[in-house]
């Protein structure tokens, strides 16, 4: 994987270990020309690939780019699993037609110096950004030990289950043990946290893992605020930021407003019926 052309954290077998439970498949090529990481759930005694939580892209990685013939041998193989969602990476985008359902990430190359950077944010978050929030705001950068309490669980459980909360919890852990994560925490007065940040650090990608914004007391543009200091901070250097999406309208408008760019990935599935009969 760390010799692979597309390499991403969510491939590593630890990471994997951490959020896919109940199991996963490795298909490789040869002798590891390529590798493709297949996530399962297993339910009824049957393995379902399911796309796992804090896993945005999997697909097949490469030391060199691969064959369209041998791309199809890896598709054949996954066709014979039952598959509800399946996320191909970037970097696999042009071996499937162009016309292909596909998914959108936003990304912020970071090796411009700031001032570059921030010139192509639009004209309505430069001059938000003119304002000097310090004065309101407190920003913290530090691991808290468990997301589970008080009120950063009562909002993660709008969103997530309480199995996807220990994977969360479970995963930042390791992350944190590996030296991988930065979490960012804005508090306005009396300290009361209003916006909470997990960020990745891996192999030149920072990945947005998640961000939760406590809007009813949140100070207003104080999560831009924090991103545009983490933009300055590790500007003019070889690094990407990752936004992790969106095909949200709303928050790719975000991405966008400060310069990201948008890339495609690959959603994939083969098991259509199973998706029709929970619409009864």
């Amino acid at each position: 994987m760390h010799n692979s052309l597309n390499y991403r954290v969510y491939a590593e077998l630890w990471y994997l270990d951490i959020v896919s439970p109940d199991g996963y498949d490795i298909l490789v090529l040869n002798n590891f020309e390529a590798v493709m990481p297949i996530a399962y759930h297993k339910k009824l005694g049957m393995k379902f690939v399911v796309q796992p939580t804090f896993c945005q892209q999997l697909g097949i990685f490469y030391k060199e780019n691969i064959s369209a013939e041998n791309f199809s041998l890896f598709l054949s193989f996954l066709n014979r699993y039952r598959v509800r969602s399946y996320c191909f990476n970037e970097e696999n985008t042009s071996y499937f037609p162009t016309d292909c359902i596909k998914r959108d990430n936003q990304i912020l190359n970071l090796e411009s110096n700031y001032l570059t950077i921030s010139n192509n944010y639009n004209k309505n978050k430069k001059r938000v950004l003119k304002n000097d929030f310090s004065p309101s705001i407190e920003i913290e950068e530090g691991y808290i030990d468990s997301v589970i309490k008080g009120t950063l669980f009562t909002h993660l459980h709008n969103f997530l289950s309480e199995s996807q909360i220990d994977i969360l919890n479970s995963l930042l852990l390791e992350l944190n043990h590996r030296n991988l994560l930065k979490q960012y925490t804005v508090y306005r007065e009396q300290h009361i946290p209003t916006v909470y940040l997990w960020l990745i650090f891996s192999k030149g990608r920072i990945i947005n893992l998640l961000s939760v914004r406590i809007k009813e007391i949140e100070i207003k543009n104080s999560y831009a605020y924090l991103i545009d200091l983490i933009i300055q901070k590790y500007s003019n250097q070889k690094l990407i930021f990752d936004f992790e999406g969106s095909m949200i309208q709303g928050i790719a408008n975000f991405n966008k407003s400060l310069g990201a760019k948008t890339k495609h990935y690959i959603p994939y599935k083969n098991f259509k019926w199973f998706d029709a009969l929970k619409k009864r």
